[in-house]
């Protein structure tokens, strides 16, 4: 049995580190919108006695092995669901890796959802998402999709009604940011946490992406502290953007326009300084059958 799926990506209209959890990882009040960037994903099940799992991806710069999220995905599922087959998994990568955009996390996604597809095993999307919590923490969010806010951790969803009527041009530059020393300088050093997540909420839910754009926030961007970042940013609000934020721990940066030729001209103009530029729209949901 075969099935076919689509998992998209996500933006961070909102991030705030608020401190740790008692299992140790941060805390974060988040926003995200899921956009029209996408992995496409095949699932293959066939009989077996024991699990096994076969993938193949268009990236060669993706592990093919049990390091991959949706080598993870597959093995939690049948463990959990106590079913055994070989699987092949098949990946054909669009989302920008290490940019803040999930692009791991789609594919642990696709992967889970196209899983209780073929097996049928889980009637409840809350059980589902548990088992995208355990993979890692972006991997719910990417099941879910749309617009969502979750607080703390992303197990806690929340959807949010607005109207995501606009558009984003998101620069994928050439170069990474490190996680890792992001949060260990938060430790050293935290960053103000106020109000700002339910204001940002109310706003969005009154005004739309669009229109809450001035209160979007992204605490890695202070603590990367990196000017690049910064120029990107005023790069994209030079071209016409309402607002521009760093997107996850990035460095895909993006930024929030009224209409598509405005959009398609500022790609056009940051094409020529940075490396991979595109634009996209908001999608109402994080995984779908093909």
């Amino acid at each position: 049995m075969t099935v076919s799926v689509r998992a998209y990506a996500k933006l961070n209209l909102y991030l705030d580190i608020t401190g740790r959890l008692e299992n140790g990882y941060h805390s974060l009040n988040t926003v995200t919108q899921s956009v029209d960037v996408y992995d496409d994903i095949i699932v293959c099940i066939k009989p077996s006695d024991a699990f096994g799992c076969h993938i193949r991806c268009d990236n060669a710069d993706i592990p093919c092995d049990s390091r991959n999220t949706a080598y993870k995905a597959a093995e939690l599922f049948c463990k959990t669901a106590g079913v055994k087959a070989d699987i092949e998994i098949s990946i054909y990568k669009r989302v920008p890796l290490m940019g803040g955009m999930g692009g791991s996390s789609v594919d642990a996604a696709g992967v889970l959802y196209a899983m209780n597809l073929l097996f049928s095993h889980f009637r409840s999307d809350v059980r589902l998402y548990e088992l995208a919590a355990q993979i890692g923490a972006d991997v719910p969010i990417c099941l879910a999709g749309g617009t969502l806010a979750s607080e703390k951790e992303s197990r806690n969803l929340h959807r949010i009604n607005c109207s995501s009527d606009c558009f984003f041009v998101c620069v994928y530059p050439d170069f990474t940011l490190n996680t890792r020393e992001a949060f260990r300088l938060y430790d050293v050093s935290p960053t103000k946490s106020d109000n700002g997540f339910e204001r940002y909420i109310s706003q969005l839910k009154a005004k739309g992406i669009l229109g809450s754009g001035g209160l979007i926030k992204n605490s890695f961007t202070e603590l990367h502290k990196d000017e690049r970042i910064y120029r990107i940013k005023s790069e994209l609000k030079a071209c016409g953007a309402r607002a521009s934020e760093l997107t996850g721990s990035g460095s895909v940066v993006y930024g929030i326009f009224r209409d598509g030729n405005n959009a398609l001209n500022a790609k056009q103009r940051l094409c020529e300084r940075f490396p991979r530029v595109f634009v996209c729209k908001s999608v109402d949901c994080g995984v779908k059958s093909l």
